[in-house]
């Protein structure tokens, strides 16, 4: 009954319903670690809330991830309060060093441990900044921090436990395989069009993207994620190849494309036998049959530029910011600096954090609101921590439905966490206004602080992951010719490739909407990985074929940092080779035109 009314008003029941137990869960924890005697019960609320997934094994995950990385962190902050007594700025510089560090990392990431990352350094902030002037106290403010931490998470698993769904619902894995069936069917039909290529292609960046989410919580769930995501690669690599003639007959193509949906992986496999075409949906398909007890390694996607950009970015802003807090004395800046490590650490992975600023500071300046009336009107009307507590619960309650609604469901989170992270409950508790408000706004001033970060120091968005992209696979093409053991380096680096590829599909969508270029350039990829692994097999050969496959793979090593030198000595190695070695050698000219255009 309730159901279209919610969803007429902007209202998701699902979210609604998960924000509901979440709340529940951080009222729970909230009044567990009060009467534990927890001297910040506020941070046993907010893991609940930092850990709340859609699936069980998600909380598990996130929660396992969440007391690792608060682990971690807590120690290097204990050991910057020390470093603190020494010179502040010597403190703040090493800060800056970890936040820097741990952002690099977590950029490496994908998915909850990326998270885990990030949460070791702005945790050392935490630590450090909350309790930087009463070094005295840093072991007990650090073992109050690991028991918060721990109780909220084993409170937030016990509520997924009782009430949050095992696994999704949708039939993931059966949509990957219904989609490389589509696949099949349209490359039986001849080379694929451009447009047709592009439809498939964001499809299948699109279901890579929701896999991570779909795999966490267990080894088991871990090893499908890996057969799903090999099954997706092998359609990524019969869509990158669609130029090209069938990679089978027709009615063979047909054969597979049925027996992949209704999951008769033996009789798909051995249809792909015989055929160059199919190797990569061969493998997969093996995967698939050896998911539950093989050890399936798939290369992850990085992006090392940006990563390397965002570490730095990360640096300079703490450091800058640090020092001028350290010098200036004023108290409230270390809740400033204290947001800021949080902002600069966790959305610098974000595709575009300058559009989630915005719905980050609506978020903080409602908790911030939300805390000065709870702490200014409310908490001097009762005299126990528990009654502030129970204070706090209408707020607690409101954020289910910012979390459900479309317009708030980005800005929520930082809600609930801000009115936490500012509400810890204390006897006596005398008010004062405007020491609030001071905190309140040094916390806001994070997000407009990061806004401007992300705004002017190497700008994250679409237009410059793609670049960095294209760097990654030209580097991975480089190392791939440079490599001493090609045979063993080949399958690694093409499925690097066509899992970069992915991402770059979906980037190019927003950039420039219909636009080939992406996938003629990707396809361009495919075709120097191919011919670099037959070059790798060729170059022991003996007479001119050996030494002109050993000359265009030197060449081909510098195809990363000096492309036109590559292009010219691979153009003249072409014209000049033997007979036999022309046809492998004269498509990889325009190949490497194509790739190498910026």
């Amino acid at each position: 009954m309730l159901k279209p009314p919610l969803s007429a008003l902007g209202f998701d029941p699902a979210r609604l319903s998960m924000g509901f137990r979440t709340a529940i869960g951080c009222c729970i924890a909230l009044f567990l670690a009060h009467f534990l005697g927890l001297e910040h019960p506020q941070w046993a609320g907010m893991s609940v809330w930092a850990a709340a997934q859609p699936l069980r094994g998600q909380v598990f995950e996130k929660s396992a991830f969440r007391f690792l990385g608060t682990l971690v962190g807590t120690g290097v902050g204990i050991l910057l309060v020390l470093l603190s007594q020494i010179e502040i700025s010597l403190m703040v510089t090493a800060l800056a060093l970890w936040i820097g560090l741990c952002t690099w990392g977590a950029s490496l990431w994908r998915g909850i441990p990326a998270y885990g990352v990030a949460l070791a350094g702005y945790s050392a902030s935490l630590v450090a900044l909350i309790d930087v002037g009463r070094p005295e106290q840093v072991l007990s403010l650090g073992a109050d921090r690991l028991a918060t931490v721990l109780l909220g998470v084993l409170v937030g698993t016990l509520i997924a436990q009782a009430f949050a769904p095992g696994r999704a619902s949708d039939g993931l894995q059966g949509r990957v395989r219904r989609h490389v069936a589509r696949i099949l069917r349209a490359r039986a039909g001849g080379p694929l069009p451009d447009a047709e290529a592009q439809v498939l292609l964001a499809k299948l960046a699109a279901l890579d993207e929701s896999l991570d989410a779909h795999g966490a919580g267990s080894p088991a769930g871990r090893q499908a994620l890996r057969a799903a995501r090999r099954l997706v690669l092998a359609g990524t690599a019969m869509v990158l190849e669609g130029d090209a003639a069938p990679p089978a007959p027709r009615r063979d193509l047909h054969r597979i494309a049925d027996h992949l949906e209704r999951g008769r992986d033996e009789a798909a496999k051995l249809l792909c036998q015989g055929h160059p075409g199919l190797d990569d949906l061969r493998l997969s398909l093996h995967v698939l049959e050896a998911a539950a007890d093989a050890p399936l390694p798939v290369p992850q996607h990085s992006d090392p530029a940006g990563a390397r950009e965002a570490g730095l970015r990360a640096f300079g802003a703490i450091l800058l910011f640090g020092l001028a807090w350290a010098l200036s004395g004023w108290a409230p800046g270390a809740w400033m600096l204290l947001g800021l490590s949080v902002m600069i650490s966790i959305f610098s992975s974000f595709e575009t954090p300058v559009l989630v600023m915005r719905h980050v500071l609506l978020g903080q300046v409602i908790g911030v609101c939300a805390m000065l009336i709870c702490q200014m009107l409310l908490w001097p009307l009762v005299s126990t921590a528990a009654g502030q507590i129970a204070m706090m619960v209408p707020f607690l309650l409101l954020g289910p439905f910012l979390s459900a609604h479309r317009r708030t469901v980005i800005a929520a989170m930082d809600f609930h966490m801000v009115f936490l992270l500012l509400s810890q409950p204390q006897i006596p508790f005398v008010a004062d206004p405007l020491a609030a408000l001071a905190k309140g706004l040094a916390v806001v001033s994070a997000p407009v602080l990061a806004w401007g970060l992300f705004a002017l120091i190497w700008p994250a968005g679409p237009v410059r992951r793609l670049e960095h992209l294209r760097l990654a696979m030209l580097a991975d093409l480089s190392s791939l010719a440079a490599s001493e053991s090609g045979g063993d380096y080949a399958p690694r680096s093409r499925s690097r490739l066509l899992l970069r590829a992915l991402p770059a599909a979906a980037f190019a969508q927003k950039v420039t909407p219909g636009d080939p270029g992406l996938l003629h350039r990707a396809r361009a990829m495919l075709v120097l990985q191919n011919g670099i692994t037959r070059l790798q097999s060729l170059k022991e050969a003996p007479g001119r074929e050996g030494r002109a496959a050993r000359t265009a793979l030197r060449r081909l090593e510098m195809l990363s940092t000096a492309p036109a030198t590559a292009l010219h000595g691979l153009r003249h190695i072409a014209d000049h080779a033997p007979e036999e070695l022309r046809p492998l050698l004269r498509p990889l000219v325009p190949a490497l035109l194509r790739v190498t255009q910026e």
